[in-house]
């Protein structure tokens, strides 16, 4: 990833959502997309109790090394930030807890700073029972750049006969064996033994209690972004809405009987390894005569490399910008992987006959591609959508207007020049729905100008 592309997105004010809308959504507190040279971060926070049966909350941060920003310092490059956590009251406001937050992180190789790799913290907090909002606020001490995220907790009282179901949290099993929180939105494919562990407060003392987990899977649009000169797609369609939460299957779903014997419990449920998709985790709790309880979480599973790309096929199918159909057809048509990775290879060869210039060549439109699925990735991975299309093929623009539902995007200074200036319309979301798309409006006069950017990746002239 080239530190140059965060710096001219940042210049041009592309700022991504980095969010839920609502405080109180289940997804409150989460990156969707990322900002360049920002301090973006995932944060999760649980309610349980301890042994003397007093509650805390765990804050779970974290951290992609790649969102701070690294210097070098003798061997070793540093990246230093500083923030607090505290717990603000719903009902009188004002902090009531506050934690400082301060730390360096050092790694040895320049590689490390570009790592997905995730720096985590927990933080615990010992507030009295109330309303609160966890504020969680870092500052990249090198940017100067702040990101806040927030989320909406509730901490009984001891008297309190009230069922809770608090936040589940999600976690996944390292490769050491041990169980490490999940607090991002887009996790990757790869994560094995994944678990949901889920605490429940307020338990009836002569009834057993139902705990009910339900997994979802929803339809969603995986298709890779037709030509700006293309018929733009309706609003009835998957490819405008993003995902169809009408259809679900169900993954899984599991039950626990509680008995009657702590006014606490803590249950946890094993789910299955995901492919790539949109998933939701229901939970629902029912104790003696109290009301059905409910959570629910979204998960967005991505291929196991994301947002780089490493598998062979990955690599072909981001082809589809700047290659024919029958060359990729070719490609896929191998008889058997060995053959395929020489055809793709033989692919970039024919564009540019100088190894070396192939070799920088594929390097830029992989980059690109990465940087696309850090910026616009949302229900499909953000090289796919329309945004990381022309973002891919045209690198970043010149300058952007943004507004409520619309960003235009600039290649050139002529406010007079439809052909280099892309309007993207924000499809209309489906309530607490984490996902963002921006749809492009199509024109045929973009037919020209887009053809004349493709040879120049296929002649090498971008380089």
């Amino acid at each position: 990833m080239r530190p140059a592309a965060y710096s001219v997105m940042l210049a041009l004010g592309l700022a991504a959502c980095s969010g839920s809308a609502g405080l109180d959504a289940p997804d409150a507190g989460r990156t969707v997309t990322y900002e360049p040279g920002v301090p973006n971060f995932d944060m999760e926070s649980i309610v349980r109790l301890e042994e003397d049966d007093s509650a805390v909350v765990d804050v779970y941060l974290s951290i992609p090394m790649l969102s701070l920003i690294f210097l070098k310092r003798d061997d070793r490059f540093v990246a230093t930030y500083e923030g607090a956590i505290r717990l603000v009251s719903r009902d009188v406001g004002g902090a009531v807890v506050e934690e400082a937050l301060a730390e360096s992180l050092a790694v040895s190789t320049y590689d490390s700073t570009l790592s997905h790799h995730a720096h985590r913290t927990r933080t615990t907090l010992r507030p009295p029972p109330g309303e609160y909002v966890v504020e969680a606020s870092i500052t990249d001490l090198e940017s100067g750049s702040t990101v806040q995220r927030r989320q909406a907790i509730s901490i009984q009282p001891s008297t309190s006969t009230e069922l809770f179901l608090g936040r589940p949290l999600l976690e996944a099993r390292t490769d050491e064996g041990n169980f490490e929180p999940v607090v991002r939105l887009h996790m990757p494919a790869r994560s094995d033994s994944l678990r949901a562990s889920v605490h429940l407060f307020n338990l009836d003392s002569t009834t057993p209690a139902e705990v009910v987990m339900r997994l979802l899977s929803f339809r969603s649009d995986t298709t890779v972004a037709s030509p700006p000169f293309w018929i733009s797609p309706t609003r009835a369609s998957l490819q405008y809405r993003g995902v169809d939460y009408g259809t679900t299957d169900t993954v899984q779903v599991s039950r626990r009987r509680l008995e009657p014997v702590d006014r606490t419990a803590m249950v946890q449920f094993e789910l299955p390894r995901l492919s790539p998709g949109i998933y939701r985790l229901e939970l629902e709790a029912r104790s003696g005569q109290d009301e059905v309880q409910r959570r629910h979480r979204v998960l967005s599973v991505k291929n196991a490399s994301f947002p780089s790309m490493s598998a062979l096929d990955d690599l072909i199918d981001a082809l589809t910008y700047i290659a024919f159909d029958d060359e990729i057809e070719y490609i896929l048509d191998a008889r058997d992987p060995m053959e395929r990775k020489r055809r793709f290879d033989a692919f970039w060869g024919s564009l540019v006959t100088n190894r070396n210039l192939a070799a920088n060549l594929i390097r830029l439109y992989y980059e690109r591609i990465e940087e696309a699925n850090l910026f616009f990735t949302a229900y499909k991975e953000g090289w796919k959508t329309d945004r990381g299309m022309i973002y891919t093929i045209l690198g970043p623009p010149i300058y952007i207007d943004k507004r409520v539902d619309v960003e235009i995007w600039h290649y050139s200074y002529g406010d007079r020049d439809p052909a280099n200036t892309f309007v993207f319309e924000r499809a209309i979301r489906h309530g607490n729905d984490p996902f963002e798309n921006y749809i492009l409006q199509r024109r045929p006069y973009y037919q020209y100008e887009w053809s004349r950017a493709v040879d120049r990746w296929r002649e090498g002239e971008v380089l």
